[in-house]
């Protein structure tokens, strides 16, 4: 393009580093007039206002880092003091958490207790209920016995069908305590039910249904024609025909209110087995038992004879409620 060559040496540098010098070297002055009059002058270099000028925008740099730096620990400082307290809450939450399960272990274990009670004291029932051999209850309304009225709401289908609803909306506080409201029911149900089994034990060992000997019957209760007198008159018990010696066990416990010889009747024993019930064994041989003595059910009192107003061998059996006879074979099982 160009005919020749071009000499490198004759091109001039836009900037010169001496005109940059010699801008360096000039200075700016600054005027200050005070109110009182008068100006104070203050001269400084240009490159002095450069320094300044750098310096200022270093510590304006600075002075944004720092503050940026501020802001962001203080941030995180804030974040760090939300997740403290954050801990804390769970902390606490933890702790009441523990607290409650303890409660709830404790409470758990007092209701296991109760359970393991009400479970000695339900066999207990069981024992003495299927174990002893009681009588119908027919039987003892004769002497005044009635079933008490005991709440079957422990063993009800309602106390199951409440349990399955309240554990569906209520949590395990609320279900031990429920638990433990019925637990105190069952209890107060059973100990009722034992002593109804206890009163009636005590009227079955009294209740005078064991046969005091076995044999024929010769002589039922009711008028009759008395045998030696040969007239109607009133039989007041059962005649058993036996063979002398013959051994007579208590038809039911009790004690021994007459021991001895009686008129008509020979020697005769009275036992008096509360309730107003009492039996009479006549025309023994022998007695086996005092005035004042306790025999139990089954015990032998006495030995079958003939003594007395007799045709021959043979226990005469009465049983007396408040003074009047009964028929015996109401009474003997």
């Amino acid at each position: 393009m160009f005919g020749g060559r071009v000499r490198l040496d004759n091109i001039k540098p836009r900037f010169r580093l001496d005109k940059v010098k010699s801008h360096l070297r000039n200075s700016i002055t600054l005027l200050f007039v005070p109110s009182r009059g008068g100006v104070a002058r203050l001269r400084l270099p240009v490159y002095v206002c450069y320094l300044l000028l750098i310096c200022f925008i270093a510590a304006g740099g600075f002075c944004y880092k720092f503050y940026a730096n501020y802001q962001q620990l203080a941030q995180e400082a804030k974040e760090k003091e939300e997740i403290i307290q954050i801990s804390n809450q769970e902390k606490r939450a933890l702790e009441e958490e523990n607290r409650q399960v303890k409660e709830l272990a404790k409470q758990a274990e007092e209701v296991q207790n109760r359970l393991d009670q009400l479970a000695a004291l339900s066999e207990k029932v069981q024992e003495k209920a299927l174990d002893n051999k009681l009588l119908p209850e027919k039987e003892l309304a004769k002497l005044g016995w009635k079933r008490s009225n005991i709440s079957s709401r422990s063993r009800g289908s309602s106390r199951q069908s409440r349990g399955i609803t309240q554990i569906k909306e209520s949590n395990l506080s609320e279900q031990l305590d429920l638990l433990a409201r019925d637990i105190s029911e069952m209890e107060v149900e059973l100990r009722q039910l034992l002593q109804q089994l206890d009163r009636y034990e005590w009227l079955v060992e009294r209740y005078p249904s064991l046969w005091p000997v076995r044999g024929r019957i010769t002589s039922r209760f009711g008028y009759r024609v008395h045998p030696i007198r040969r007239r109607r008159l009133f039989h007041s018990g059962i005649d058993i025909a036996v063979s002398p010696g013959t051994s007579v066990k208590a038809a039911a416990c009790g004690r021994v209110v007459y021991a001895g010889w009686r008129s008509g009747y020979g020697k005769t024993i009275i036992i008096d087995h509360g309730q107003g019930i009492r039996t009479l064994y006549a025309h023994n041989s022998r007695l086996h038992v005092k005035v004042g003595q306790w025999v139990n059910k089954g015990q032998v009192i006495c030995a079958s004879g003939n003594t007395g107003t007799s045709t021959g061998p043979h226990l005469h059996f009465e049983v007396l409620l408040n003074g009047q006879p009964k028929n015996p074979l109401d009474y003997l099982s």
